[in-house]
């Protein structure tokens, strides 16, 4: 783990005064560790960020812009940033993963529904992630091309929340998301995502609660 620039180990510690024995090795998270590249497009525009181990953040960069009809370009916009970050940085990337505000059908990685962006259904978001990446030039491990990872937002966010926050612990979490706009879900169960047979779990659409009230 050290050799791999993981932790750093500290082979000499002192010891508290009075204590017997020698001390035990002292290991910490390498200040200088790997990094991955967290993006994310939202109604209002993007934020790119860089992730050590544990969750920490390192760096982060938001963009405000009118999200573009064409998702290439704002998905060029948040790598771009994103691979600014890794360049002042000089940390290593072992990958990369973008959220965005639609459902995402697997396994072809498109925009099933992106009612909060104006871009067309279908949208090949996972393909366009892939080609921006390779253009900025961010690599994954052994500086081999990283294809990246793309998600629904919520999914996301669910998975960060089991792993690092409300739900750390647990077995099983619901999360349930009012951000820019809209409310969306996303269920773990025992540990993993819940997405279904093609990724669109918890995508419940629209539901009247009153058909005669506030829209």
């Amino acid at each position: 783990l050290e050799a791999l620039g993981l932790i750093q180990v500290d082979s000499r510690p002192t010891a508290a005064a009075g204590s017997q024995g020698r001390p035990s090795h002292r290991l910490s998270i390498a200040p200088r560790g790997p990094v991955v590249l967290a993006a994310q497009i939202h109604a209002d525009g993007f934020r790119a960020a860089l992730v050590g181990l544990g969750g920490r953040l390192v760096a982060t960069a938001p963009g405000c812009m009118t999200v573009p009809a064409d998702p290439a370009r704002v998905i060029d916009a948040v790598v771009e940033a994103g691979a600014g970050l890794l360049r002042e940085s000089g940390r290593r990337c072992l990958g990369a993963g973008l959220a965005v505000p639609s459902a995402v059908a697997e396994p072809e990685g498109t925009a099933l529904n992106p009612i909060h962006v104006a871009w067309a259904a279908g949208a090949p978001v996972r393909d366009l992630f892939a080609e921006s990446l390779a253009k900025a030039g961010v690599p994954g491990p052994g500086n081999v091309p990283t294809a990246g990872f793309t998600g629904n937002d919520v999914n996301l966010t669910a998975l960060a929340e089991h792993r690092h926050g409300a739900g750390r612990g647990a077995r099983h979490l619901l999360c349930v998301a009012t951000g820019h706009r809209g409310v969306g879900g996303a269920l773990v169960l025992d540990g993993r995502l819940h997405t279904g047979s093609s990724g669109l779990a918890l995508e419940v659409g629209h539901i009247p609660v009153n058909p005669d009230g506030r829209a």
